[in-house]
């Protein structure tokens, strides 16, 4: 019989135990309806936690099947209190992924720094004390979008041509 933390895990990797200390947040009703949001968005079936662990395992050495923003978002909410540094975001996803733990490329910690930065769903918290490194939480009640509008200079207009008017037919 499977345990609740092994339900719809399909790959070859040992899934962690969850955690059971008294600091999670896991239960609460915010929790909750976060919870509810990523099983709906991700397709996770009821029984499976919802963390880095319940998306399948990639073939070896390769890139996962989904995007950074879920990887992201599957580390912060399965994680111990529901909220992980920038350095814990990264290690969760190396932790779960091993093209993630031996690509000698950075660019994918730049990726997650940029979604951090980009998306309103993840909400900068500051440290419990201070000069501690800001944690990153999950916050749906805006749902998914962008923190700030994008500036954009206007386009030019295109030059209008002169010998080319638009002829309106007249009527006799």
């Amino acid at each position: 019989m499977q345990s609740v933390s092994d339900a719809g895990h399909t790959g070859g990797t040992p899934r962690p135990e969850p955690p059971t200390d008294g600091g999670s947040v896991e239960g609460s009703p915010l929790w909750l309806q976060t919870d509810s949001y990523l099983r709906n968005q991700i397709g996770i079936p009821q029984g499976t936690r919802v963390d880095l662990w319940a998306l399948p395992d990639p073939p070896a050495g390769q890139r996962p099947q989904h995007p950074l923003p879920i990887l992201m978002k599957l580390a912060i909410h399965g994680s111990e209190r529901g909220m992980l540094t920038l350095e814990g975001i990264y290690e969760a996803i190396q932790d779960r992924y091993e093209f993630y733990a031996n690509t000698e490329s950075f660019s994918w910690k730049t990726s997650v720094k940029h979604n951090l930065a980009l998306n309103q769903i993840f909400r900068s918290n500051d440290g419990p004390t201070a000069g501690e490194e800001e944690l990153w939480s999950l916050d749906i009640s805006e749902g998914e979008g962008y923190k700030h509008k994008r500036a954009r200079r206007p386009r030019p207009s295109a030059p209008q041509d002169p010998n080319t008017q638009s002829e309106v037919p007249e009527d006799t």
